[in-house]
């Protein structure tokens, strides 16, 4: 039986290919898009090296298609709305197929569907999951203690040489607990459930850690 061989491509084969490969797969959705009617969602985000970024989306009953994702000089409404028309005008697509704008309810975002609205004539739907998140979040702020022991449980088990055997002395002993995430809610809720069914081995813990700091001291 002979089998082939494969290698994975050095940093150079990747620097020179993947352009072409991004072209090609434009020039694809390009043909796929053609002649259809959908809403555009477009969506701000921060990398981790705190570059401002913005996807646009096209999607119709059926499909979804990520048509630019690109870092952004500054998060202005002008900004994203040329970014609009130039993705636009690169896949040919004429303003009056799209049937609206979704995007979440940052302020920079209404300012940008007041905008088309008012050129364009396109409905500017601002997405309910981001409503129900501010509500939310309002909702976790209520709640002092409960925020105070998430916040406090991601100090315990920050980064560092002993993070690791934490956490994994806890997933053996008991249920291992996942750290929320400030943007989502339901990681909060869901941290919170944990260390509800987690409190006796996590009071176990805390007290075996006061002991042996004790004794080295």
């Amino acid at each position: 039986m002979i089998r082939s061989v494969h290698t994975f491509p050095s940093r150079t084969t990747v620097r020179r290919t993947l352009p072409q490969l991004l072209d090609d797969e434009k020039k694809t959705l390009k043909h796929k898009t053609k002649d259809k009617s959908f809403c555009l969602i477009i969506d701000e985000a921060t990398d981790r090296l705190s570059r401002p970024l913005v996807a646009l989306l096209a999607a119709t009953s059926t499909d979804t298609w990520v048509l630019e994702l690109d870092e952004i000089q500054e998060m202005t409404a002008t900004n994203m709305e040329l970014f609009i028309r130039k993705s636009l005008e690169y896949y040919e697509i004429p303003f009056k197929k799209i049937t609206a704008l979704v995007s979440d309810g940052a302020p920079v975002c209404c300012k940008l569907g007041k905008t088309l609205t008012k050129v364009c004539e396109i409905k500017h739907i601002i997405c309910a999951c981001h409503t129900l998140h501010l509500i939310s979040a309002k909702l976790i702020d209520l709640f002092d203690l409960a925020n105070l022991v998430c916040s406090k449980l991601k100090n315990f088990f920050k980064a560092g040489k002993q993070a690791g055997r934490k956490r994994r002395w806890l997933q053996k002993n008991g249920k291992l607990i996942s750290l929320p995430c400030l943007t989502r809610w339901g990681t909060w809720l869901q941290t919170c459930i944990e260390v509800l069914h987690n409190k006796d081995k996590l009071k176990q813990f805390i007290q075996l850690e006061e002991r042996s700091k004790r004794q080295t001291s």
